[in-house]
């Protein structure tokens, strides 16, 4: 008895924070989800599905739903594709410099998003520097538009996005009994049919890790798409922002935050059901 009270004692306090700071604000933004928004009047309290369908039948609220998991998308792929390489060298390969790439995958972590956003538009605009390195070789005429549309924000979330993928992915890497490839080696295989069979369905749940947190984290993005966008990429992030600042509909705006968690809470349980089923499958096969 004596080890269960003092148990509850060490957790009690981070258990009250969590209840004031996580749990009421989550139970009051649900409940405002279902207010009626009165134009001049803020909103009134009841329970009405208003704000939800206005989500799904309004085209604005609607294109900044499919535009947030559509840039999630589009952000996996690349990260997975770019991530891949880099996270394989990083955690097979035994090269110069290797600590200095290793640091320079993690400084995008230790920069504030605004800093990053900005340093895109210096590179990225129609007079930044990649295009009047094109137009100086003479590869281009004309700027190429990647400011204020969905390829700046989309480039600028796979670059912050990116280590992510790579550190979930060489975490993986690194445990992986390097024999199964020799022994692959052994009966035959080419060192490409070894890293296709062997390597690479052992490191997918490094994939899966990489890309859920690659997909939280970009579907969950406000500065970048708001700077880089220019106000024309609609995301969920940047409507809850509009909704709950600009216009007041804080209805509206609560209940795409509920979504925003609905989305996330659903990626979190597919894992853990994909990974418990992958390790239930592994230990039978054993």
């Amino acid at each position: 008895m004596r080890g269960i009270k003092t148990w509850w004692l060490i957790i009690l306090p981070g258990l009250i924070l969590m209840i004031l700071f996580f749990v009421l604000p989550l139970i009051l933004l649900f409940r405002y989800s279902f207010y009626e928004f009165v134009p001049g009047q803020f909103m009134q309290p009841g329970w009405v599905i208003e704000a939800y369908k206005g989500i799904f039948h309004n085209p604005t609220y609607f294109e900044a739903l499919k535009n947030t998991i559509w840039i999630g998308i589009k952000v996996v792929i690349f990260c997975a594709l770019l991530g891949y390489p880099v996270a394989y060298f990083l955690a097979r390969k035994q090269f110069m410099f290797r600590q200095f790439v290793s640091l320079l995958v993690i400084i995008p972590l230790l920069t504030s998003p605004v800093v990053t956003a900005f340093g895109w538009v210096v590179l990225i605009s129609d007079n930044g520097l990649v295009n009047q390195i094109l137009i100086n070789t003479g590869l281009i005429h004309s700027p190429l538009k990647m400011m204020f549309n969905e390829t700046g924000v989309v480039i600028a979330l796979i670059q912050y996005s990116l280590p992510f993928m790579i550190l979930s992915l060489r975490s993986t890497l690194v445990s992986l009994d390097t024999t199964l490839e020799d022994a692959a080696s052994s009966l035959g295989a080419s060192p490409f049919r070894a890293f296709v069979r062997v390597v690479l369905p052992l490191s997918m749940p490094g994939v899966f890790a990489g890309s859920l947190l690659v997909f939280i984290n970009t579907i969950s993005a406000f500065v970048t798409p708001m700077l880089l966008g220019g106000g024309r990429v609609h995301t969920l992030a940047g409507l809850i922002y509009d909704e709950t600042m600009v216009t007041l509909n804080w209805p509206v705006a609560a209940a795409a935050s509920i979504i925003l968690l609905l989305i996330t809470m659903a990626l979190l349980w597919g894992y853990s059901r994909l990974m418990e089923s992958r390790l239930l499958g592994g230990g039978g096969r054993s």
